[in-house]
């Protein structure tokens, strides 16, 4: 009985040890521009699915929460920044990105990880 357990446990870790890119929304909920992005991205249903699929979504409303310092954030909002292995990957985008423009950017992350072998794992 105990190696159903052994196996069952190797298999969740296996599965968690691979991770999604980390895309980073800093915005201020005081911040028009951010709502009307932010509902932007929601009102776009192949957008939030390529998200929900590829990428872990981090959303920093800035009033209420610190950014980390590992986030080249000079406090313009909002801001998206993709992380992948805690290194940054593609560029900072600053402003108002209407989501079909996002969408195609995101494609272009996850092809160019998938196409560079970029792998990424939690590490604990």
């Amino acid at each position: 009985m105990h190696y159903k357990r052994i196996i069952l446990l190797i298999y969740l870790l296996s599965q968690t040890l691979y991770a999604k890119p980390l895309i980073h929304f800093i915005v201020s909920s005081d911040c028009p521009h951010c709502h009307t992005l932010m509902k932007d991205i929601n009102e776009n249903p192949k957008l939030m699915l390529l998200l929900s699929k590829e990428y872990k979504v981090n959303i920093i409303d800035t009033i209420n929460t610190d950014v980390p310092k590992k986030l080249p954030f000079d406090g313009k909002v909002p801001t998206i920044i993709i992380t992948n292995n805690n290194a940054i990957v593609g560029e900072t985008l600053k402003g108002l990105i209407p989501s079909t423009e996002l969408m195609k950017y995101l494609f272009q992350i996850i092809n160019y990880l998938k196409n560079n072998n970029k792998e990424v794992y939690y590490v604990y």
